[in-house]
């Protein structure tokens, strides 16, 4: 559970702060992002974004509610509640990123897809092959 101290910040000097953020958080290279994610973030804070963005893509996807909750081990009131902010267009500048970088978006649906089948190969004409 996330705690906000009572003492709030100007608003234009937290504008300015998450501007200043937003610049560090966008590295050239993808090492020194997950670098920087991992010092800001717990583990537990790591978690739970990934998993909010590996839902994000599976809704935008056109996976169900049911789907996704089981296949990321989310309740499905939390599924539900992201499903609709998704509805509402919550996400849009989130999809519009993640859909300019397309290898990126298909590398974590693939890796979504693999967790989901517990490792196991995709079904087929020669699914065993790719584990020689």
């Amino acid at each position: 559970m996330t705690h906000v101290s009572n003492n709030k910040l100007n608003e234009k000097l937290l504008n300015q702060l998450f501007a200043e953020m937003a610049k560090i958080m966008s590295p050239k290279q993808s090492t020194e992002a997950k670098s920087i994610l991992a010092d800001l973030l717990t583990e537990t804070e790591q978690i739970m974004l990934t998993k909010r963005l590996a839902a994000i893509l599976m809704i935008n996807g056109g996976n169900g509610i049911h789907v996704v909750a089981s296949r990321l081990k989310l309740s499905t009131s939390t599924t539900f509640l992201m499903y609709e902010k998704y509805s509402q267009g919550s996400y849009d500048n989130l999809i519009k990123i993640i859909n300019r970088r397309k290898q990126s978006r298909e590398e974590m649906v693939d890796l979504i897809n693999k967790i989901a089948r517990l490792g196991m190969p995709e079904m087929g004409k020669g699914r065993w092959k790719s584990l020689k």
